[in-house]
């Protein structure tokens, strides 16, 4: 992740990736997570993202860099377990990684309501000073509440969204707009 304005590289996003040992294909996220959903594996695939993260992090002295964070992805049934920041907490107190720089993202999805999150988690996550964040924000919901009711330090939008806005001001325009008013 590189800091746009400075050209300065900031953090890393941790992204699961599945190669399928009969092909040899990688198959897309968009294909194998909504199977794991389904069969109730999003939350161990979750957690097993998240260790492996932080420890490889944390082994490549990566959180010993002033403004370096850690992105990882976390589904809409970790964050309405309740357990879920217990299970953080400790994998970032085993591998004693700061938790001010690991960023949570949430994605924005029809079945997502922030208005139904466990406040109490949120808390913990804020207590922590783990950073969340709105992703593929203005792909599912995407109402004001989403973001009223989240307290995101960042949004997130979807690639396909800003491919050429250097070239389309009306993209632009709508851009900063939709920046001010997260």
């Amino acid at each position: 992740i590189v800091d746009a304005s400075t050209g300065i590289w900031r953090g890393v996003e941790a992204l699961c990736r599945w190669t399928d040992p009969s092909t040899g294909k990688v198959v897309p996220p968009s294909l194998f997570i909504p199977e794991a959903e389904r069969l109730g594996l999003i939350g161990d695939i979750g957690e097993w993202g998240l260790e492996r993260s932080v420890a490889l992090c944390k082994k490549l002295c990566l959180d010993e860099n002033d403004d370096f964070f850690l992105s990882v992805n976390m589904s809409f049934s970790q964050v309405m377990d309740e357990g879920f920041a217990d299970r953080v907490a400790k994998v970032l107190k085993v591998y004693a990684y700061p938790p001010g720089k690991l960023d949570l993202e949430v994605t924005e999805s029809m079945e997502f309501n922030f208005n139904s999150v466990p406040e109490k988690t949120i808390d913990r996550f804020r207590g922590m000073g783990i950073n969340l964040a709105l992703d593929d924000f203005g792909t599912g919901y995407s109402g004001f509440n989403q973001l009223k009711n989240l307290p995101a330090e960042y949004v997130k939008t979807e690639r396909e969204f800003v491919m050429n806005i250097e070239h389309d001001t009306q993209v632009q325009h709508l851009y900063h707009i939709i920046s001010e008013l997260a």
